[in-house]
């Protein structure tokens, strides 16, 4: 016998229908229970704010960092304003316009006369001669107490009588080598000839003016005994030659000393002056011999000079 199942029976349009349980494998899921569901979202809520915190903090760190850059430049520069300290103000000075005011037109120096001009300029040499020449002989070179006895000597085959003797001899740079050699052995061979009663001075120059025994002060006639005249041979190996040619001041000086004889040599062209100066500064009338010396450059001059003061005029070649 067939058993029959009884369908449930469907209401009628417009009645509710009745719950009926879901079976098993059914698409329907079911709801979670509410307790399960509340967990979920206090994780999910929990979650937001740790990210909201997290963005907070981070804006927050980056604010102070960067307040901490702006405070730090700040301290920098204060530092370095207080190294270098204020800058001073400039302060400007008005420059005052500078007036200008012409010249007045000067004459022309006047020229000189070449002799008052060496006589100006050897004036002080000249004072501390007649000074020790003062000293020496009480103001009189020639006095009878101490009159020197008279000899010859002979300088360059040029001979003389006399008491006294000076030698004006040329040093300048063209008497270097073997000139200026032969004319201090010939010097020496005059010098050897003199007796003890006789007396001598000795002057070189060139630019400048060398009395006997420069740079010591001995400006007086020498007494020419064995003692001196060995001395005045040593001083005279031991000169040089060199410089220009300029004898102004030696004659000058030479003549001062008032001597007999006086000998100028010279190997080169003089200054035409050199003559005035001989002729004007001759007042006790020494004679003068004169001397060129390998060369007739100066001859014209040495001539006159010897002409002019009762000398003898020789070349040497």
């Amino acid at each position: 016998m067939t058993s029959l199942r009884a369908e449930p029976a469907y209401p009628a349009a417009g009645g509710s229908v009745p719950n009926v349980p879901a079976r098993a494998g059914s698409a329907i899921e079911e709801e979670p229970p509410p307790r399960e569901q509340a967990s979920r979202i206090s994780w999910i809520a929990a979650g937001s704010s740790f990210l909201i915190h997290l963005v907070l903090l981070l804006i927050m760190t980056a604010w102070l960092l960067s307040k901490h850059q702006d405070s730090r430049a700040m301290f920098i520069q204060s530092r370095l304003g207080d190294d270098l300290g204020t800058p001073e103000p400039l302060v400007v000075t008005e420059i005052p316009e500078l007036e200008i005011v012409p010249l007045e037109p000067q004459a022309p120096p006047q020229l000189r006369d070449p002799v008052e001009l060496a006589e100006a300029q050897f004036e002080p040499a000249l004072g501390d001669i007649r000074l020790a020449v003062a000293s020496s002989g009480g103001g009189d070179a020639r006095s009878p107490a101490a009159e020197p006895r008279s000899g010859r000597v002979e300088f360059f085959g040029t001979g003389a009588e006399g008491r006294s003797f000076i030698f004006v001899v040329d040093s300048s740079g063209s008497m270097e080598g073997s000139r200026f050699r032969r004319a201090v052995e010939e010097l020496r061979d005059a010098i050897r000839q003199l007796g003890p009663d006789q007396e001598f001075f000795i002057v070189f120059y060139n630019n400048s003016t060398y009395p006997l025994f420069y740079p010591r002060e001995f400006s007086s006639m020498i007494q020419a005994t064995q003692t001196m005249r060995k001395r005045a041979i040593k001083w005279i190996r031991n000169r040089r030659a060199n410089g220009g040619t300029r004898p102004e001041q030696a004659v000058r000086v030479a003549l001062s000393l008032q001597p007999d004889i006086v000998y100028f040599l010279t190997d080169g062209e003089i200054p035409p002056e050199t003559r005035t100066v001989a002729s004007r500064f001759n007042v006790y009338k020494s004679v003068i011999h004169t001397i060129a010396f390998e060369s007739r450059a100066g001859e014209e001059i040495l001539k006159g000079i010897a002409a002019d003061n009762n000398g003898r005029y020789r070349f040497v070649d």
